[in-house]
């Protein structure tokens, strides 16, 4: 029995992918389908969740190439280290996920990023993924956006390998300042145990 419903379900997830993106009140389609009329709910339920929708439109202004600046402190209270490079971001999987690409250098280093942000219509939160080559640990965060669709504050975690592997949370800021525009800030806990802004950085359209 349990192997049965196992097939239905991949079947029923396999025949929603196909038609993602497709109109659900075409019945001829439907027909062709032969789903029952429980499998037809059932793939409505699943269509609820896998459209894009005003959230990810929310991601918009970000899309583009971009000059960037940025500040790094080792700690509170310390000089910046002070770096520029580039960006570019792009819809992947029709508007689902924004993908970013970043080179720059990091303390007179090669720095190279790759990083994805969608929301997540099932946990109702903005969900990221940020991967480099300063490590082999990817760095996931999730959060909100606020009222006025301007400013997304995530939080995560990180294994601190100078601190025997310990997780350290953080929490990133980015605030859209215009279309041609925005911010990244990110902030972390200090050894006194106390927040601070560990980088800023500046994105800049390209014309």
């Amino acid at each position: 029995m349990k192997s049965r419903m196992l097939v239905a379900l991949v079947a029923l997830i396999a025949v929603g992918a196909f038609f993602v993106g497709r109109s659900f009140s075409d019945d001829k389609k439907m027909e062709g389908m032969q789903m029952t009329e429980e499998q037809k709910a059932q793939y409505a339920e699943i269509m609820k969740y896998a459209m894009p929708d005003d959230h990810h439109k929310a991601l918009e202004p970000f899309v583009g190439n971009w000059e960037v600046t940025a500040k790094n402190w080792m700690e509170s209270g310390a000089a910046p280290n002070e770096s520029k490079g580039t960006s570019e971001s792009k819809w992947l999987l029709d508007g689902r996920y924004l993908q970013e690409v970043f080179a720059s250098d990091m303390m007179g280093m090669p720095y190279n990023g790759f990083g994805l942000t969608g929301y997540d219509l099932i946990k109702k939160e903005y969900v990221s993924i940020w991967m480099d080559d300063m490590s082999t640990a990817p760095m996931f965060m999730h959060g909100q956006m606020d009222v006025g669709g301007k400013v997304m504050t995530t939080e995560g975690s990180y294994p601190d390998v100078t601190k025997n592997m310990k997780e350290c949370s953080l929490r990133v800021v980015s605030k859209i300042v215009s279309n041609d525009q925005h911010t990244m800030e990110m902030f972390m806990i200090g050894d006194d145990g106390k927040e601070f802004k560990n980088m800023e950085i500046t994105y800049t359209r390209t014309k």
